[in-house]
């Protein structure tokens, strides 16, 4: 009974560590915690159009996007939201198919869009911690 309780302890802090051990005794480094990727910064995997979820709207709020890789339809409006008591400012990254800049003075301040050309567009919220991944198609 004490072996098998020793052996789940010792399952549970390896699955706590991060880490998974091979036969030859090393570790190798487990799943990054918190979506940190290999450079040290927090995310997750790039946006790709096969990973984008549909949407028509972002909220954005003092701590960035609340969805980071979506995707719309071409010549459907898509709806930019302030959820936050600050004003907002996005703007498009270099690369963009189009470009804008739009700033959102209060809460439920809202920008419509309708995207004309196809392409993937990188948002970004001037002073915020995320951008945005917008694949029109």
């Amino acid at each position: 009974m004490v072996r098998r309780l020793f052996g789940c302890v010792a399952v549970a802090l390896v699955a706590l560590s991060g880490c998974t051990s091979t036969s030859g005794g090393t570790e190798t480094p487990g799943p990054s915690p918190s979506g940190a990727t290999s450079a040290g910064s927090v995310g997750s995997a790039p946006c790709v159009p096969a990973a984008a979820k549909a949407a028509v709207q972002v909220l954005v709020s003092k701590t960035g996007f609340d969805s980071t890789c979506v995707k719309a339809r071409a010549g459907k409006q898509f709806l930019f939201v302030n959820d936050s008591d600050a004003a907002q400012s996005l703007k498009t990254g270099s690369g963009s198919p189009e470009s804008f800049r739009v700033d959102l003075p209060k809460r439920t301040s809202t920008y419509a869009r309708t995207f004309s050309k196809k392409g993937t567009y990188e948002i970004e919220q001037l002073g915020g911690r995320t951008t945005l991944t917008l694949v029109i198609q």
